[in-house]
């Protein structure tokens, strides 16, 4: 997957952050206050695919959650063995392109 994430992949990957979050007690609110994000509707847009999740509230989620990206992407198991053997600021890189906008299809 390279590019813009499309509404299927939003909505997949809202829905495990919501799975997540739900696992661990925190609300969608919760969530919003502590990302800094505006209100909670912004937040709600982004966990039911309405809205492509900037790669920064991503690395929120993962970083004040305590959620692994692998958590939040199928790799595959491969992909995964070598992802956890990166440092950290591989793994981010290699999530950027999941959310790198394509400019040469605009």
């Amino acid at each position: 997957m390279a590019g813009r994430q499309t509404s299927e992949e939003s909505k997949k990957l809202g829905l495990k952050i919501k799975s997540i979050l739900k696992s661990k007690g925190i609300s969608q609110e919760q969530a919003a206050l502590t990302l800094g994000l505006s209100a909670q509707a912004v937040f709600n847009n982004y966990i039911n695919g309405r809205s492509e999740i900037p790669i920064s509230v991503l690395v929120g989620l993962i970083n004040h959650f305590d959620i692994s990206p692998l958590d939040l992407f199928d790799l595959g198991s491969q992909t995964n063995a070598a992802f956890m053997k990166m440092s950290p600021e591989a793994q981010l890189n290699l999530l950027r392109q999941f959310f790198v906008k394509d400019v040469t299809k605009e």
